[in-house]
C-alpha cells in the first residue's frame, strides 16, 4: 500500500506512518532526557488513538507500523477517540463542563451522543451502567460503559469548500503550480484560513481578511493578463469579495457558506440517529471543530430539546482521554457487537437443512460448503476481554486428501448484518480476514486434526486465534491480507 504527498510523490504507507510514530516517540524521550527523567523502554505504556470507524485491516495496520517503531505489542494500546473524549469528559468538573456535573452525565442508565468533530466526523451513542457481577465489580463507585457506533459523515470539507473558492479565480493548475514553487507561502494561505475559520459564528457580521503572497497575483496576472480585483468584479462575487493590494476581503455570508454543506450533512445524520433513539437527551461535543462558534450555534439551534455540551479545551480531549485511558483501560468493560462474527466452515449435509448446490464429498462422506458458525450476534453486548471457542477438525484418509497434509491450513473469519447467518454467501456477509496455519515442525499433519478456534472482539482489537490440540501451534488472524482481494471491506 502507497500514498501520495501533497507534490504526488508515493511512499509506502507502513513507512510512513512508523516513521511518525517513530518520530513522536523520540520527542517524548528526548524531553525525558532533557528534564533528567530516569526511564526505562518497558516502563512505557503507548496509547495510539485511532478512528472509531476505522476497520480491523486499518487497527493492524496501525499496530504493524507502531512495531514497525520499535513499540512492542505488549506496550502498545488502541483506542477510539470519541471513547476516550468522553473518558476525559467523566473527570472534569462542572465549571469545565458547561456548568454540568459529570457525575449527572454518566449516571447508571444514562445514555448519550457523542459527537466527534475533528478531521471526520463520528457519532457514539454512550450507554452507562453498573456491572456487578464477581471479581468484575468495580472497586470504585462509577459505572461501566457500552458503545454502538452509528457511523460517519463526509468529514471536514470546510478547508476544501475554501480551496474551491480560490479555484474560482485563480484556477487549480495555477493554484497547483504556485504550490510547488512556494510551498511554504501556500501553506501559510490555508493556515491563515484555519485560524480565522474558527471565529465564525452564525450571528458574526465581520470580514474576514487574509493576506495573499504578492508572488501569487503577479503569477496570475502573467497567466491570465488580468488582475485579481478584474476577475472577481466580473465574478458573482463582485459585492461579496475585494481585494486591495495583497489584502482579500470576503464578506460575511461568504465565509458562512463554507461550513454550509458539512453542518448540514452533521446536522441531517444526528436527526437520522435521533429518530431512532427516543432516550437521549444530551449531545457532548468534542473535537477541535466542536470549538467552532458556527458549530455550537448550528447544533443548538438545529437541536433545541437537547442538552448541548462543550467541554473546556474540547480538541485536546481525545488526547487527554487517551492518557486516561492507559491508565485505566478497564473502564470500558464491554461494548456492542457491529456485526455478528463468526467463520468459515463445512458441516455434515441434512438434506432437511442444506441446499443440493452446496454438498460435496470428504473422506467420502457428504458435506455442506460455505457454512457460517456464528460465534457473536449483532448488537450483542459483549465483555473486554470475553473469549469465545468453537472446536474444529479435519481429516486426510482418503487419498485425494493425502496432498493437503503438506499444506497451509487456512481459515476464513466473516462478519455479517444479519443476526442469524447461514452460510458466508448470504447478502450482508462479509470476510474479514484469514488465519493462514503452517503444518507442524515435521511438515505434515496428521492424519486427524483436532484443533480450536479462539474469538475476542470485546476490545478495540477482534482476535482470532486457531490453536492445534496435538502441536499447540497457535496462528492469529490477518486482516491485511485480505485487503488485496476484491469486494471486501477494509
Amino acid at each position: 500500500m502507497e500514498i501520495s504527498d501533497i507534490n504526488g510523490k508515493r511512499q509506502p504507507a507502513l513507512k510512513i506512518f512508523s516513521l511518525t510514530i517513530n518520530r513522536l516517540k523520540q520527542h517524548l524521550l528526548s524531553d525525558f532526557d532533557r528534564r533528567g527523567i530516569p526511564y526505562k523502554n518497558d516502563d512505557i505504556h503507548w496509547v495510539i488513538t485511532v478512528p472509531a470507524i476505522w476497520t480491523d485491516a486499518a487497527k493492524q495496520f496501525m499496530r504493524e507500523a507502531a512495531n514497525e517503531a520499535g513499540i512492542k505489542n505488549h506496550q502498545l494500546s488502541l483506542a477510539y477517540e470519541p471513547e476516550v473524549a468522553a473518558l476525559y469528559c467523566k473527570l472534569l468538573p462542572p465549571d469545565k463542563l458547561g456548568g454540568i456535573d459529570s457525575g449527572d452525565v454518566f449516571s447508571t442508565g444514562k445514555q448519550f451522543m457523542v459527537l466527534d468533530l475533528g478531521a471526520n466526523y463520528f457519532i457514539f451513542l454512550w450507554n452507562c451502567r453498573r456491572y456487578r457481577s464477581g471479581s468484575h465489580r468495580k472497586k470504585r463507585d462509577s459505572g461501566r460503559y457500552t458503545d454502538q457506533l452509528e457511523g460517519l459523515g463526509e468529514g471536514m470539507k470546510v478547508d476544501s469548500e475554501f480551496y474551491q473558492f480560490l479555484v474560482k479565480f485563480f484556477g487549480n493548475d495555477l493554484l497547483f503550480e504556485y504550490s510547488q514553487n512556494d510551498m511554504s507561502e501556500y501553506l501559510e494561505i490555508l493556515r491563515s484560513f484555519e485560524r480565522k475559520k474558527k471565529c465564525i459564528s452564525t450571528l458574526d457580521t465581520n470580514e474576514m481578511n487574509l493576506r495573499l503572497p504578492p508572488e501569487l497575483l503577479e503569477t496570475l496576472k502573467d497567466k491570465t493578463g488580468f488582475t485579481l480585483q478584474e476577475i472577481i468584479s466580473q465574478s458573482n462575487y463582485n459585492d461579496s469579495v475585494s481585494v486591495k493590494r495583497s489584502k482579500l476581503t470576503i464578506n460575511d455570508y461568504v465565509c458562512k457558506s463554507f461550513f454550509t454543506k458539512v453542518l448540514q450533512d452533521i446536522t441531517e445524520h444526528v436527526k437520522f440517529i435521533l429518530k431512532q433513539c427516543f432516550d437521549i437527551s444530551l449531545i457532548l461535543m468534542v473535537g477541535g471543530f466542536s470549538e467552532s462558534p458556527i458549530v455550537i450555534d448550528t447544533i443548538r439551534q438545529s437541536f433545541p430539546n437537547m442538552n448541548v455540551i462543550i467541554p473546556t479545551q474540547a480538541r485536546m480531549s481525545v488526547l487527554f482521554g487517551s492518557v486516561v485511558y492507559g491508565h485505566d483501560p478497564e473502564q470500558i468493560d464491554a461494548r456492542i457487537c457491529r456485526y455478528s462474527y463468526g467463520i468459515a466452515l463445512h458441516k455434515e449435509f441434512k438434506d432437511e437443512e442444506h441446499p443440493e448446490n452446496k454438498s460435496f464429498y470428504s473422506d467420502g462422506r457428504k458435506r455442506v460448503d460455505d457454512c457460517f458458525l456464528k460465534l457473536y450476534t449483532i448488537n450483542e453486548i459483549v465483555k473486554v476481554g470475553e473469549k469465545r471457542s468453537f472446536p474444529v477438525h479435519d481429516t486426510h484418509i482418503e487419498a485425494d486428501r493425502q496432498q493437503w497434509r503438506r499444506e497451509h491450513k487456512e481459515i476464513e473469519v466473516y462478519a455479517s448484518t444479519d443476526t442469524d447467518p447461514k452460510f458466508i454467501t448470504d447478502e450482508g456477509c462479509f470476510i474479514l480476514g484469514t488465519i493462514l496455519v503452517p503444518p507442524p515442525a515435521c511438515g505434515l499433519w496428521p492424519v486427524r486434526v483436532r484443533g480450536k478456534i479462539e474469538m475476542e472482539i470485546g476490545g478495540t482489537e477482534i482476535i482470532v486465534t486457531y490453536i492445534d490440540n496435538q502441536s499447540h501451534i497457535s496462528s492469529r488472524m490477518d486482516f491485511m491480507g485480505i485487503c488485496n482481494k476484491t469486494d471486501v471491506k477494509c
